[in-house]
C-alpha cells in the first residue's frame, strides 16, 4: 500500500433513557397457578441488561430467582430480556415484585427508578 488509512469509529449515544418496558405477567394480572405454585415471567427492557440473580424482591415473601437471560437479537448477543421464576407462591393473593433502581444498562445507565411489578393469584 503506498497510503496509509486512518479510520474512525464512534459509539452512537443513547438517544432514549434506559427503562423496563413490558412485563409478563403484566401489571396487576391474574395468574393461574394450577397444580404448581410457581410462576415464570419475562422482563424486557429497551437496552442490553444483565440481571443479578440476587437483586430481585418480592412480597409477600416467595422463591425468586431468574432462570436463564433470553437473547432478543439471537446468537452472543447481548441481553435485554431476563426470564424469572417464582416458587412457593400461594393461592388467592396479591404479589409485589421490585426490579430495583440499581439495575444498569450496558453503558451504565441505571433505571430511573424502582419499578413495582404488582400480580393476583387466583384461589
Amino acid at each position: 500500500m503506498k497510503d496509509s488509512l486512518v479510520y474512525r469509529f464512534t459509539t452512537a449515544r443513547d438517544t432514549v433513557p434506559f427503562d423496563l418496558i413490558d412485563t409478563q405477567p403484566a401489571q396487576n394480572g391474574i395468574v393461574s397457578l394450577g397444580q404448581s405454585p410457581s410462576l415464570q415471567g419475562t422482563l424486557t427492557f429497551n437496552d442490553y441488561v444483565y440481571v443479578r440473580d440476587s437483586i430481585l424482591t418480592i412480597d409477600p415473601p416467595a422463591t425468586i430467582f431468574l432462570v436463564r437471560v433470553v437473547s432478543v437479537d439471537g446468537g452472543d448477543q447481548p441481553f435485554r430480556r431476563a426470564r424469572f421464576a417464582v416458587l412457593g407462591l400461594q393461592p388467592d393473593m396479591t404479589y409485589t415484585m421490585t426490579i430495583p433502581r440499581g439495575i444498569a444498562d450496558y453503558e451504565g445507565e441505571t433505571l430511573p427508578r424502582d419499578h413495582q411489578l404488582v400480580f393476583h393469584t387466583q384461589p
